[in-house]
């Protein structure tokens, strides 16, 4: 193959987007009512609330769970310190005790090799 036809970059063509209607001005003056202090109390106190289950959460599969569902909901960058302690000690439980879960179900693994995985742990399929 030639290295001449490889090097060839084609023009970038131009999208020709209209100019923006609404003024810079105009979208800082627009309010919302979620700002206002009630929701924002409101978003604490349920933030709280979440913090609370993870304390309470009995055993590692309904920790996994919750961990599921607030990453489904968007909302794992709230809980970040929590989830990261959970999966270190999931990893550090895996390590030291041959790698079998407390729950020996299918699902129960699945779960926590994904969550593991999606978090950046580097976990064998056989766990």
């Amino acid at each position: 193959m030639n290295s001449k036809a490889c090097n060839v970059i084609p023009p970038r063509q131009s999208a020709n987007y209209k100019p923006n209607i609404w003024k810079y001005d105009f979208i800082q003056s627009l309010h919302s009512k979620y700002k206002e202090e009630g929701c924002r109390s409101r978003a604490e106190k349920l933030t709280n609330d979440v913090k609370q289950m993870f304390l309470e959460a009995a055993d590692l599969l309904a920790k996994l769970e919750l961990i599921d569902r607030i990453c489904k909901l968007g909302l794992s960058y709230l809980f970040e310190e929590q989830i990261r302690e959970i999966l270190v000690d999931t990893v550090a439980f895996l390590k030291n005790d041959t790698g079998c879960l407390e729950v020996k179900d299918l699902y129960a693994t699945a779960l926590c090799f994904k969550l593991l995985r999606q978090h950046g742990y580097e976990i064998s399929q056989g766990i």
